[in-house]
């Protein structure tokens, strides 16, 4: 069954947490897997003064909206907010609520929806969403609200997505190991999109103080091999980030 599908994207938090350089084409084909993309939106932040004042940063700005439309998302724009507190400026850009509002709008037009953010603040509204019974998979990277991860029917770290960021070898995180006899298991998407797990050697991995933590599931890159009995195995192994937040 193909399910009608929505996408969201809380870009600034995305960007700010390890997704920097995101690939907004390859998210629409990754929710393209089992379902038909209905909604695809991206909620962007932009300093209006800035733009008016800077020809620099409104061309790249420009620029970065048509690439989104071009991957066939609706770009959703939210001025920052400046404010002067005891002689300091500070800087507030918060897209929450036009999320929220927009998702609570359609969610009962959809029977899946795609959220990428890492904001705990979004936890109620995953939960709300589902009480209509629309399904609710997370994408994020790092400093993942562990409740927000813990209320989505699925969560998958973005590190993991074939192409989702720019990288040339595969990710995966770990799935289980066992220290005592330095071994586990990896799972990762394949370049058609299916997860796999693969064996691997702990004590080939770069840097194997990750694995003393219960609490740590890192983030591994690695290249496709196969043992001496042609089964599937990782090799080259490097770890990406530890805060897996799996």
């Amino acid at each position: 069954m193909m399910l009608k599908t929505g996408i969201y994207v809380d870009s600034l938090n995305i960007q700010m947490n390890g997704g920097y350089g995101i690939r907004y084409d390859t998210l629409y084909r990754y929710a393209e897997r089992n379902g038909t993309v209905i909604r695809a939106d991206a909620y962007l932040c932009e300093d209006r003064d800035r733009k008016k004042d800077d020809p620099e940063y409104r061309a790249n700005i420009t620029t970065y909206h048509k690439r989104l439309r071009a991957s066939g998302f609706k770009v959703i724009v939210s001025a920052i907010a400046k404010y002067v507190e005891r002689d300091e400026t500070f800087i507030k850009a918060n897209v929450d609520m036009d999320i929220a509002l927009d998702i609570l709008h359609q969610a009962r037009y959809l029977d899946r929806i795609i959220l990428l953010t890492g904001d705990g603040d979004f936890t109620r509204l995953v939960e709300t969403v589902q009480n209509y019974g629309t399904r609710v998979e997370l994408i994020a990277f790092q400093n993942v609200s562990t409740r927000l991860a813990a209320m989505a029917d699925v969560y998958t770290n973005g590190f993991i997505i074939p192409g989702l960021l720019p990288c040339e070898r595969q990710r995966g995180y770990s799935v289980r190991y066992n220290s005592d006899k330095g071994f586990g298991f990896l799972r990762y998407f394949s370049d058609d999109m299916k997860p796999s797990d693969i064996f691997f050697h702990i004590s080939e991995v770069d840097r194997q103080e990750v694995f003393d933590s219960d609490r740590l599931t890192p983030i591994l890159e690695f290249t496709p091999s196969e043992d001496e009995n042609g089964k599937p195995r990782a090799v080259d192994l490097k770890v990406v980030t530890q805060d897996g937040n799996m």
